[in-house]
């Protein structure tokens, strides 16, 4: 996924749901995923 689809969908959660706290916890959980598979790029 690029990262404007994610931040779209990311919008879309916000607006539906009314609340950031699930966006911004989801959204640093793919950051750290990401990281992880960059040091260790066997592994993803």
């Amino acid at each position: 996924m690029s990262a404007t689809g994610l931040k779209e969908r990311l919008i879309d959660w916000i607006k539906r749901n009314k609340s950031k706290a699930y966006s911004i916890r989801l959204n640093r959980l793919f950051q750290e995923a990401a990281q992880i598979v960059s040091e260790h790029p066997g592994i993803g």
